[in-house]
C-alpha cells in the first residue's frame, strides 16, 4: 500500500472468485479505500445464471464510476435481482454458498494430496491453486498437459511481466467430475516430477 500511495497508483481488486469472507489478509479495499476499486459478483461463486456484479469505487470516485457504468454497461436483469432477493431472504444463498465452499475444500484437499509441494496452498476459499515454476517450465508443462487432454491456464494469460523468469500455472479444480480431476492431477504430478529441462510428456 505504501508503494501505491507513493506513486499514486489506482488499485483494481478483482475478487469474483472469492466464495465468502475468510480468515487471512483483509481485502485491499479495506487497506487502501481511497484508491481501490473492488469488483465482485455472483455468477462465479453462487450461480452462473445470476449475472449480477458489484463495483465498490473509492469514496471520492463514486459519481465518476456511475457515469462510466451507465455509458458502458447493460442493465442487470430484473429477474436475476428478484431471484437473488428471494434467495437472500429465505436462506438459499447461504446454503448454496456453504455447499460450494465444502466442495471447493474437498477439491483443494485432493489436489494437495496429489501434487504435494508442487502446489501453493491457498489461504482463501476457491477453486484455483497455483503451481509455481519458471516461465519456460510452465509453458512446457502447459503444452504437455494439452497433449493429454488436460487444459490449464497458460503462463502468458496471467503474466504481468512477460520477461520475468519466475512464473507458474494457475490450475482450476472446479470443472471436471471428481474422478476425472483425480486422474488429471495424477498425470500432472508425473509431469512435474520430471527434472526441468526434460520433456514432461506422459503417455497413456
Amino acid at each position: 500500500m505504501k508503494l501505491c500511495r507513493a506513486h499514486d497508483v489506482t488499485i483494481i481488486e478483482d475478487d469474483v472468485y472469492a466464495l465468502a469472507a475468510t480468515a487471512g489478509a483483509p481485502p485491499l479495499a479495506m487497506l487502501a479505500p481511497e484508491r481501490t476499486f473492488y469488483v465482485n459478483g455472483l455468477s462465479k461463486t453462487l450461480s452462473p445464471g445470476l449475472r449480477i456484479g458489484v463495483l465498490a469505487p473509492p469514496p471520492g470516485l463514486v459519481e465518476q464510476a456511475e457515469t462510466v457504468l451507465r455509458a458502458t454497461a447493460l442493465m442487470v436483469s430484473p429477474l436475476s435481482c428478484v431471484v437473488m432477493e428471494q434467495w437472500l431472504a429465505d436462506g438459499i444463498a447461504a446454503v448454496v454458498t456453504a455447499s460450494i465452499r465444502v466442495e471447493a475444500a474437498r477439491r483443494r484437499s485432493l489436489a494437495a494430496s496429489v501434487l504435494g509441494e508442487a502446489m501453493v496452498h491457498p489461504s482463501r476459499d476457491g477453486f484455483h491453486v497455483w503451481l509455481p515454476m519458471t516461465r519456460a517450465r510452465a509453458e512446457q508443462v502447459t503444452l504437455a498437459a494439452a497433449a493429454t487432454g488436460i487444459a490449464v491456464t497458460p503462463p502468458g494469460a496471467i503474466a504481468t511481466a512477460p520477461d520475468r523468469v519466475e512464473s507458474g500455472i494457475r490450475l482450476c479444480l472446479g470443472g471436471p467430475p471428481l474422478a476425472d480431476l483425480a486422474r488429471a492431477l495424477g498425470m500432472l504430478a508425473k509431469m512435474l516430477a520430471r527434472p526441468e529441462g526434460h520433456s514432461p510428456h506422459v503417455s497413456g
